[in-house]
């Protein structure tokens, strides 16, 4: 990492540890790559930037991470770039988790290129998850097992959020957008996520894009589903055949919420 790189981080930090208002979404990964846009110096660029990257220097720097975030403060939106195990780092760092667990200003979860550490890292919002609205998974290498422990966890948080529904003021507005892009859904990972995905009444937006998807018969029973409150379904870039298709038009004749669907760039065999 070199010096910009550090620099850009520790100001990052302690634009957290501060609760900078101006600061609202920061991506966190074991790299930093920094290319100034404008014509001001690095220094104004970070100091008054709405989006920020960090870097940790060592396990001292992540405890200093967990604690800014149990404040809460500004940061609406956090996306941890998990390349070369760092999701793992985090999960293992006490004082980020319970950071997690306590954050009250996160609306939005951006989880990419992540292994198993995806799986705690969500975890950590099951409780208490608040404002939490957006949760959105690329290039995340899960197996079945994962995918299984992550359903659960969406649904434990959009269960929380359900049973607290009378005081939305503190709450924020649910769990209402998941997103899953390049990532592995063969075998029985899109039925047991299907059947999950029902379970969150507040859920309106479900992507699955570039997934390997085939079978689109649990998709199809989810549409069907008198309880099914989604508005926008995107499976595009997907190996869904015909008969797949046919299927989905199928369950829209028994659904009157579904206001797109997109189908896009799809491979059917006839």
């Amino acid at each position: 990492m070199n010096s910009m790189e550090r620099y850009i981080s520790q100001q990052t930090l302690r634009r957290i540890e501060e609760s900078d208002p101006i600061l609202t979404a920061v991506r966190l990964s074991d790299f930093v790559t920094y290319n100034p846009r404008t014509s001001r110096s690095v220094e104004s660029h970070v100091k008054y930037s709405q989006t920020a990257a960090w870097a940790p220097k060592s396990a001292a720097d992540v405890t200093r991470l967990g604690k800014a975030l149990a404040k809460g403060g500004h940061l609406e939106r956090l996306e941890i770039d998990g390349r070369n195990g760092f999701d793992r780092l985090l999960v293992s760092n006490g004082s980020f988790m319970e950071g997690l667990k306590r954050n009250s200003s996160i609306r939005m979860l951006e989880l990419r290129s992540c292994g198993d550490g995806a799986v705690g890292i969500v975890e950590a919002f099951e409780e208490r998850c608040k404002g939490l609205s957006v949760i959105a998974f690329n290039r995340c290498n899960l197996g079945e097992d994962g995918f299984l422990s992550l359903a659960d966890s969406l649904v434990k948080i959009g269960g929380s959020q359900r049973t607290v529904e009378k005081n939305r003021g503190e709450y924020g507005v649910g769990l209402k957008q998941i997103a899953f892009r390049n990532m592995n859904m063969t075998g029985n990972v899109l039925d047991s996520l299907a059947a999950s995905m029902r379970k969150i009444d507040l859920l309106e937006e479900l992507a699955i894009i570039c997934c390997d998807v085939v079978n689109t018969v649990a998709l199809s029973d989810m549409l069907a589903d008198p309880n099914c409150n989604l508005r926008k379904l995107s499976v595009h870039d997907n190996p869904i055949n015909s008969d797949g298709a046919i299927m989905l038009a199928g369950a829209l004749a028994k659904n009157s919420k579904l206001e797109h669907l997109y189908l896009c760039n799809n491979w059917p065999n006839d």
